[in-house]
């Protein structure tokens, strides 16, 4: 890569990184293995935290029901 190539992505970077925040995840991509089972977890993640809450709003619907009963 050329020098202005590089700068470009150091400046990209800076960006990205004053933006951290913003984001739930945050996933280093230096070694695609690891980014890439970084990222199955974090879809892992989300999903068994999506179950929890589908269950839980079925818990209440239920509970609901059951006192109008």
């Amino acid at each position: 890569e050329g020098n202005e190539e590089i700068q470009k992505r150091i400046s990209i970077a800076k960006r990205e990184m004053s933006l951290a925040s913003l984001y739930n995840y945050i996933v280093i991509n230096d070694e695609l293995e690891k980014s890439v089972q970084d990222v199955r977890k974090i879809i892992d993640l989300r999903r068994k935290n999506m179950d929890f809450i589908n269950n839980l709003i079925n818990e209440i619907q239920t509970e609901n029901k059951q006192s109008a009963a």
